[in-house]
C-alpha cells in the first residue's frame, strides 16, 4: 500500500480514520508460505505511519492461527505483532484445509484442534487488552457519530475511527450524525452521552 493511499484517509472528507488490512501472521516465513507479498516490518511501518498522523487511527486485521507447520517460535512472532501494533480489532481464524485450493495440495493441516484452540484464546485475550487500551484513549472526547443501523430497538453508531456504540434513543434515524461525549468503558463498548 503506497503512501498516497494511506494519506487519502486524512485528505478526503468521505473517508474515515480506519483501515482493515490483512497481516495474517507476524512471521515472515509463514507469510511467504501463504504467498503474501509483504513482510511484518512493512505492515508495521504502515501502522506506525498512520498512527503518527492520528494516534486514534483504528486498524483491524486478519490472522490465521497455526498455519501449516507453524512452530511455537513462529507463533510468538504473531503475539509480538499484537503487542506492537495494538490492533483495534482482529478476525482470528484457525487454519483448515479447503478443498481445491493450492494450499490443500501442499500444506497439510498438521496442528491439532486443541493446540489451535489454545492459541486462538491467547490471541483473543491479547485483543481484548488492546481494545480496552485503545478505547480508553477515546474517553472524555466529544465525537461525531454516524447512526448506521438498528436491531431490536437498539441503534448502532460509529465514530470516525470506526468505534461501535450501541444505544437506545428516540427521534433519530439511520444516517443521522450526532455529537456525543464518550464517558466510560464496558469491555468492547464505549458509553456516552449526547451533546445538545
Amino acid at each position: 500500500m503506497t503512501k498516497d493511499i494511506l494519506n487519502s484517509h486524512f485528505e478526503l472528507n468521505h473517508t474515515c480514520n480506519y483501515l482493515h488490512f490483512a497481516l495474517q501472521s507476524g512471521n515472515d516465513e509463514i507469510l511467504k508460505r501463504m504467498n503474501r507479498k509483504h513482510t511484518y516490518k512493512q505492515f508495521k511501518d504502515m501502522v506506525i505511519y498512520l498512527r503518527s498522523k492520528d494516534h486514534l487511527f483504528s486498524i483491524s486485521t486478519d490472522i490465521i492461527i497455526w498455519f501449516s507447520s507453524e512452530t511455537e517460535k513462529m507463533f510468538q512472532d504473531t503475539i509480538k505483532a499484537f503487542k506492537e501494533c495494538e490492533f483495534d480489532f482482529v478476525y482470528n481464524a484457525r487454519y483448515s484445509v479447503r478443498k481445491w485450493t493450492i494450499a490443500s495440495k501442499i500444506y497439510p493441516d498438521d496442528i491439532s484442534n486443541n493446540i489451535k484452540a489454545k492459541r486462538w484464546h491467547i490471541l483473543n485475550d491479547l485483543l481484548l487488552e488492546n481494545i480496552k487500551k485503545r478505547n480508553k484513549l477515546m474517553l472524555n472526547r466529544i465525537e461525531e457519530v454516524l447512526v448506521y443501523g438498528k436491531k431490536n430497538n437498539n441503534y448502532f453508531w460509529r465514530t470516525r475511527n470506526f468505534k461501535e456504540v450501541f444505544f437506545k434513543w428516540k427521534n433519530i434515524k439511520i444516517g443521522d450524525i450526532l455529537k456525543v461525549k464518550l464517558l466510560s468503558l464496558d469491555r468492547y463498548i464505549i458509553k456516552w452521552e449526547i451533546i445538545r
